[in-house]
């Protein structure tokens, strides 16, 4: 492999209703953004969610809280 070519996935904790609680990998690489969201969960309990924002538009909602996906993002593989 080429060592450019290498993706660097980082492991989270799925939020959304679909796929709640279900390990999901993100390409740092493609991240663009990462903010907070308060939205209710389906017993219309507010709940506060990580959202990471990808340079192609998508976005996941995860649970890990805000700084610790800032420091897993930053982490060096």
């Amino acid at each position: 492999f080429h060592k450019g070519l290498i993706m660097a996935m980082k492991m989270f904790t799925n939020a959304s209703q679909a796929f709640d609680g279900e390990s999901i990998a993100i390409n740092s690489d493609i991240v663009a953004s990462v903010f907070e969201l308060i939205t209710p969960d389906e017993n219309a309990k507010l709940q506060m969610r990580t959202v990471i924002f990808g340079v192609n538009g998508t976005d996941w909602h995860v649970k890990e809280p805000y700084l610790e996906v800032i420091a897993k993002l930053n982490e060096k593989d």
